[in-house]
């Protein structure tokens, strides 16, 4: 099984979006203190005057599982 978690804000002003970025962070990292491994990547994009937000949260288990079939 494959975890590929990647949630989407969009279109929001920008002190919004912080807003909920920080709510997402603060649960990742409680998340993160008891299950190890873990990462996220956050890209934020500008979309006029709004601005989008995308989390991208893997598990190294899978990333290193990739590279094993790359390598092979």
């Amino acid at each position: 099984m494959t975890l590929s978690n990647i949630y989407k804000l969009q279109a929001k002003p920008l002190k919004e979006l912080l807003n909920e970025l920080d709510i997402i962070i603060t649960n990742i990292s409680t998340f993160k203190k008891k299950h190890s491994g873990y990462f996220y990547d956050i890209r934020i994009t500008n979309n006029n005057n709004l601005w989008d937000a995308e989390i991208d949260i893997k598990h190294e288990k899978q990333i290193n599982k990739r590279l094993l079939k790359e390598v092979s």
